[in-house]
């Protein structure tokens, strides 16, 4: 009987981080929609509405596991509003949703240590008075601390109207990136083409860097 009770437990959470999964992707395609000529705030009104009626209909029989879905939802709404202020184009909003939701969604993620998303990111290039502000900056340390062990990761969102335009800002932006590398940086650059077509895959890639940090450090 208890282990019944344990695996029917085990399904109904299965089934309530599905609904979690499903209304955070719902609500990156509604929020990145360009097409929607709405403001953000208000495209968030209408999008916590349509998926508040989801919820509502999908657990109409249990309201506990209502409560608590919406509860997810809105820790999970505060954390998209907190990123969406800080980033600039709308290639940036949009990488940021789908980068939160797969850091949020991927269960491995919590397994294999600790990822920290911060939109532009201030870094100071070390011994020099120079300052430079990332698009993203993805932090990773291992669940078991250990003194000294993190990896960064820059990502940068080049949009045409945000970004290089001349030859000599390329050549800056490459200069600069080599600086990084040199002090423990690794840089991915996307382009707007890129994140527009395929958001979901440029932010897999992220998640791949990730796990290979993870298998790098439990085998090095």
């Amino acid at each position: 009987m208890q282990a019944q009770t344990m695996q029917a437990q085990t399904m109904q959470h299965k089934r309530c981080m599905a609904t979690v999964n499903k209304s955070r992707s719902m609500m990156r395609t509604y929020l990145s929609d360009e097409g929607v000529p709405l403001s953000y705030s208000r495209k968030r009104r209408i999008a916590m509405n349509l998926l508040k009626e989801y919820i509502r209909e999908k657990y109409s029989s249990n309201e506990e596991i209502q409560e608590k879905l919406l509860e997810t939802l809105s820790v999970y709404f505060n954390q998209v509003d907190n990123i969406l202020q800080k980033t600039e184009s709308p290639i940036e909003k949009t990488m940021a949703i789908e980068l939160l939701n797969l850091i949020k969604s991927d269960s491995e993620l919590g397994e294999i240590g600790f990822v920290d998303l911060e939109p532009q990111k201030t870094i100071k290039l070390n011994n020099r008075n120079k300052y430079y502000v990332a698009d993203f900056l993805i932090t990773w340390k291992p669940t078991v601390s250990v003194n000294g062990v993190e990896r960064k990761l820059i990502v940068e969102c080049d949009g045409h109207d945000f970004h290089e335009k001349t030859k000599e800002q390329v050549k800056k932006g490459k200069l600069r990136d080599r600086k990084l590398f040199l002090e423990g940086y690794t840089v991915f650059h996307f382009t707007g083409s890129e994140i527009y077509e395929d958001v979901s895959g440029c932010a897999i890639e992220v998640l791949e860097m990730i796990r290979s940090w993870h298998l790098s450090w439990v085998h090095g």
